[in-house]
């Protein structure tokens, strides 16, 4: 008998932004839930006013059990001393800026310097990374990927089943439609990211064009992490969601793990959307946290202390320095 995966339907971001937080015995999880992606539940909902991506179902994903959870990555025992001083770093992704104006312009006042994620089909983009970087932002590529299940990624995404020309083809439009990116991560994307064939074309093309790679972990079974090293590129997996369930208690919650994970690791990469509960805790809780020691970077800074400390690669500065230059910090 033929297995039937059943995907809710998508629920308004109104809905998402107002719905209360989920209440239970057990935990929160800090890890995506393992099926059928996270979020694809808060960053779908941007994505529902775009118009349909052509070949969208270019071939049906066969069903699969998602393995045990990954472990947690550690920091390396090379990282230079000022990593490890003070409470921790913290860098913080903002995904899903551009297609909402007044939620991206919201997020872009935000007290970083933090890392904007562009979807690359969002209007008037020179105008919003320019206020990014005017406003001492780092600038990434969220680049829309084939989900489990049947939620709409967005225009010129890159979809299982399609052909190295075209998966070079698309991810080259992005790259150019978003000016001074220093790096992608992926927007959805848990069926694609589950594809070695199609993650080691994509690694490909950001080694071209010298991008470091986020892995946002929208699932469990991401092989992006593993094609990112094989083909040597800069990079770093997510640490924490921040709001793949909806309202400010929640996120208050994820928030007091990323401290606890930036005290524990030296340094924590947690990734957030232009959702208005995430905009209300950030504005007061990054002042906040600064005033308890906590030092905010781009995730690039994250990125080279990680994996460009000894060995220079594509997406990583010839040293640590010159990265504080490409990615501004106040």
């Amino acid at each position: 008998m033929a297995i039937e995966t059943v995907v809710p339907a998508p629920r308004p971001i109104e809905a998402i932004a107002q719905a209360p937080v989920p209440s239970g015995p057990t935990e929160v999880p800090v890890e995506a839930p393992s099926a059928p992606a996270i979020a694809d539940d808060a960053s779908r909902a941007l994505a529902l006013a775009a118009p349909d991506p052509p070949e969208l179902a270019v071939r049906s994903p066969p069903v699969v059990e998602p393995p045990g959870p990954r472990p947690r990555p550690r920091l390396p025992t090379d990282v230079p001393a000022a990593m490890r001083a003070g409470s921790g770093f913290i860098a913080l992704i903002i995904d899903d800026v551009g297609p909402a104006p007044s939620w991206s312009r919201r997020a872009l006042a935000l007290p970083g310097p933090l890392t904007m994620a562009f979807l690359p089909y969002a209007e008037d983009l020179d105008t919003l990374t320019a206020s990014a970087r005017d406003r001492g932002h780092e600038i990434f590529l969220h680049m829309p990927m084939q989900p489990v299940g049947h939620e709409n990624p967005g225009p010129n995404a890159l979809l299982y089943g399609m052909d190295e020309a075209t998966l070079r083809q698309r991810l080259a439009w992005a790259i150019d439609r978003v000016d001074g990116a220093v790096g992608m991560n992926n927007h959805m994307g848990s069926r694609l990211t589950a594809e070695p064939e199609a993650m080691t074309t994509v690694m490909d093309v950001l080694r071209a064009h010298d991008l470091a790679f986020v892995d946002s972990r929208t699932s469990p079974r991401s092989v992006a992490d593993r094609a990112a090293e094989r083909a040597g590129i800069a990079h770093v997996g997510r640490d924490v969601f921040l709001d793949h369930f909806p309202g400010t208690a929640f996120v208050r919650r994820q928030l007091a793990e990323v401290e606890r994970q930036a005290r524990t690791n030296g340094s924590v990469v947690a990734i957030g959307h232009p959702l208005p509960a995430t905009l209300e805790v950030l504005e007061s809780w990054i002042p906040q946290a600064k005033a308890r020691g906590f030092r905010f970077v781009p995730v690039s800074r994250i990125i080279a202390d990680r994996t460009c400390s000894t060995t220079r690669r594509p997406g990583c500065p010839t040293d640590v320095t010159r990265l504080a230059a490409k990615a501004p910090s106040r």
